[in-house]
C-alpha cells in the first residue's frame, strides 16, 4: 500500500442517506439436497444481518438492496451485470456479499482467493474480481463470506464434473452458544460497520474489505444443511463481538472465526482451516476530489429512479383501468373477433405507452449523468 498524497478534501453531508446491498450468491439450484438446504439457511441469514445492521444504524429498511445471483441467475453474466449495472451506485454504502457452492483454485491463480465455480468451469469467476469490481463503486465496507473448498485443480485436468465437496452426516457440534438480537450494542455496530464521515483520509479513499474464507488454500469445506462448521461460527462470533460491552475490531472477530471453526471441526475428527482477509482497497486518485459531485449525482439518480418507479406504477394502474372498463362496456358484444381485435389494438397502444415512458426515463438518467461529467 503505497503512500497517499494530500489532497484538499471536502467531506460529504453527515445527513445523506446510507445504503445496504445484498448481493446472495448461492447455488439453490445444486443437485445436492445439503448444499441447496444450506443455500437457504444462509439467505435467511443474511438478510436478518442486513435488518439487524440497518436497525442498529438508523438505516431504513427500504434502504435495503438485495441481488439474487441463485437459481437460473446463478452465472457469471448475471453476477455481472449485477455488479456493473445494479450495483453501479454504492458510494459510501455497506455491501453484504455471500457464496455457497463449489469452489476451486487452477495453478495460474496467483491471488489469495478462490475461483467460484458457477456451473461449469468455464463459467467460473475469480472471487478477487468479485471484491474488485463492487471496490470501484466506491462503498465503505465490502463483508464478504465465502463458504466452499479451496482446493487446487490442474488446468489440464479440468473436465465436467465440479470440484470435490465434503459433507457432514449431521448438524454442526451443539457447543455454540447463540448471542438473541436483543443483547446487540449499537456501539458495538458503529464500531464494526463505520461510515466514512469523520473518518481518516484512508477511511475517506478506500473500502474497507472484510472476506472470509471457509478454508485457506489447499483445503476443503466440511458442509452440513445449517451451512457448514463455519458459517455457524462466522455468525455466533460476530454476534458475541456486537453483544460485548468491550470496544472490538474486525482482527479479534476474525481471529476468533477461525479459533471457533478449527474447534468445531477437531470435535468431529476433521481438518478445516479458515482464511480471512481485513484491508483497505484504496481508490484511484482523481476520484478522491469528486467525491461530493459523485454523492450528488447517486443521490440525484436515486431520487429520479423512486419517480420513475411511482409514475410506471401510475400508468400500469391506468392501464388496467382502461382494461377493465373496456371489457365491462363489450361483454356482451356478438363480434368476438372485432372484440378480441380491439382489445389487441387497446393492448398495443397501451405496450407503446409503457415503452415510450421508458425510453424517456432512460434519457432522463442519461441527461443527469452527462450534466455532472460536464461539471
Amino acid at each position: 500500500m503505497g503512500l497517499l498524497p494530500f489532497l484538499t478534501y471536502s467531506q460529504p453531508n453527515e445527513t445523506e442517506a446510507r445504503y445496504i446491498h445484498v448481493l446472495k450468491i448461492l447455488d439453490t439450484n445444486s443437485p445436492n439436497p445439503t448444499i441447496k438446504e444450506a443455500c437457504k439457511i444462509v439467505s435467511r441469514q443474511i438478510d436478518n444481518e442486513a435488518s439487524a445492521i440497518a436497525q442498529n444504524l438508523d438505516i431504513e429498511s427500504d434502504n435495503i438492496y438485495t441481488y439474487n445471483a441463485t437459481g437460473a441467475n446463478f452465472t457469471k453474466r448475471y453476477l455481472t451485470n449485477v455488479i456493473n449495472q445494479d450495483m453501479s451506485y454504492c458510494l459510501g454504502d455497506i455491501v453484504l456479499v455471500a457464496y455457497l457452492g463449489h469452489g476451486f483454485r487452477t495453478t495460474d491463480n496467483l491471488t489469495n482467493l478462490p475461483q467460484l465455480y458457477m456451473g461449469n468451469y468455464e463459467e467460473s469467476i475469480h472471487f478477487q474480481d468479485v471484491i474488485h469490481n463492487i471496490a470501484m463503486k466506491k462503498p465503505s465496507i465490502i463483508f464478504s463470506i465465502v463458504n466452499a473448498c479451496h482446493t487446487k485443480v490442474d488446468a489440464r485436468d479440468i473436465v465436467s464434473y465440479p470440484p470435490p465437496v465434503f459433507f457432514l452426516p449431521q448438524k454442526a457440534p451443539e457447543s455454540i452458544k447463540p448471542f438473541p438480537a436483543s443483547q446487540r450494542k449499537t456501539n458495538r455496530y458503529k464500531e464494526l460497520f463505520p461510515s466514512r464521515l469523520n473518518g481518516s483520509r484512508q477511511e475517506l479513499r478506500s473500502a474497507l474489505t472484510i472476506t472470509l474464507l471457509s478454508s485457506k488454500e489447499g483445503n476443503y469445506t466440511y458442509l452440513t444443511k445449517d451451512g457448514g462448521l463455519f458459517f455457524p461460527a462466522v455468525l455466533n462470533t460476530l454476534h458475541k463481538h456486537l453483544s460485548q460491552a468491550n470496544p472490538t475490531n474486525w482482527n479479534l472477530v476474525a481471529n476468533e472465526i477461525k479459533e471457533k471453526t478449527q474447534q468445531q471441526a477437531s470435535r468431529l475428527n476433521v481438518i478445516q482451516e479458515p482464511a480471512t482477509y481485513i484491508d483497505y482497497y484504496l481508490f484511484p486518485v482523481e476520484d478522491y476530489l469528486s467525491w461530493n459531485a459523485k454523492k450528488a449525482e447517486k443521490q440525484e439518480k436515486r431520487s429520479m429512479k423512486k419517480q420513475h418507479r411511482n409514475q410506471l406504477q401510475a400508468l400500469r394502474t391506468q392501464h388496467k383501468s382502461e382494461m377493465k372498463k373496456f371489457r365491462l362496456l363489450n361483454e356482451r358484444a356478438r363480434d368476438q373477433k372485432l372484440k378480441r381485435q380491439s382489445r389487441r389494438i387497446l393492448a398495443s397502444k397501451q405496450r407503446t405507452a409503457f415503452l415510450q415512458m421508458k425510453k424517456r426515463q432512460r434519457k432522463e438518467l442519461n441527461r443527469i449523468a452527462q450534466d455532472y461529467t460536464a461539471k
